[in-house]
């Protein structure tokens, strides 16, 4: 869910630039909106979870170095 926060908008943008011209402006217009709302309610959801009930969030998309006992994301 919190990486969707990050790349529903890159997804939206990817799709109605690349594919805008089969799409349409009204179809363009229609998956960036809605993205950048479900974009907002993600949002929303993640502070209530993360902020205001207090429970910590930790997201590793990769492994940078893993050697022994280091371990870095």
């Amino acid at each position: 869910m919190y990486l969707l926060i990050v790349f529903l908008p890159l997804l939206s943008s990817i799709c109605s630039g690349f594919f805008g011209r089969f799409i349409g402006p009204l179809g363009s217009a229609r998956i960036t909106t809605s993205c950048i709302f479900i974009t907002f309610l993600l949002s929303c959801f993640a502070f209530y979870e993360v902020g205001l009930s207090g429970s910590p969030c930790y997201i590793t998309t990769l492994t940078w170095m893993d050697s022994e006992m280091f371990h870095c994301s």
